[in-house]
């Protein structure tokens, strides 16, 4: 069984959807993400928080060089998608590409809204603290969860590693970083 922990972060006072959008990024209607390969070519707001590891205010996650090269995430596209933003040099919009079941029954999760158009929620509510299906995660690295969370534009999947990638980044001593362990309920009963 390979435990999990929700990758948490300072926020880099920026935000990835603010610019106009290319057709097929977000439900024009709920606003829900349907391509999690799309990056802008640079943050708004700003300025930038220089952190290792941080978060958009709409929930992506932001990765220095410095990050992706102490975790080694350059040759790895089977676990996560990097693009490095042309207008923030140095800087990675991150995002796992294998996700992992969360639970919404056990988390009490609330869906709001449907929409007609996508087939997604305008909001979710209810990702903290992170209950996911299964006993463990499936492999090591970085996961996201099946579901997004918050409203609009702003939801976003939680981002999950194992253990021993939790140990990397403490030792890597990355900025900004916080971590919180995951529950999978069916596995309580076994520790």
């Amino acid at each position: 069984m390979i435990g999990a922990s929700v990758l948490s972060a300072q926020d880099n006072n920026t935000f990835f959807f603010e610019d106009p959008l290319p057709d097929g990024v977000c439900c024009p209607h709920c606003g829900t993400c349907l391509d999690y390969a799309y990056a802008p070519s640079k943050l708004s707001y700003g300025p930038l928080r220089r952190y290792d590891v941080s978060y958009t205010y709409d929930g992506r996650l932001i990765l220095s060089a410095r990050a992706v090269d102490k975790l080694g995430l350059r040759h790895r596209p089977e676990e996560i998608h990097l693009v490095e933003l042309a207008h923030n040099p140095s800087v990675y919009y991150a995002m796992p590409t294998r996700a992992i079941a969360f639970d919404p029954v056990a988390r009490q999760t609330r869906f709001e809204e449907p929409c007609t158009r996508c087939g997604g929620f305008e909001s979710v509510v209810g990702a903290t603290p992170a209950y996911l299906k299964g006993n463990g995660l499936p492999g090591r690295g970085f996961f996201r969860t099946d579901l997004a969370f918050a409203s609009g534009r702003e939801k976003h999947p939680l981002i999950l590693v194992d253990d021993q990638t939790v140990k990397a980044i403490s030792q890597a001593r990355l900025s900004g970083r916080v971590m919180v362990r995951a529950i999978f309920p069916s596995a309580v009963g076994e520790q």
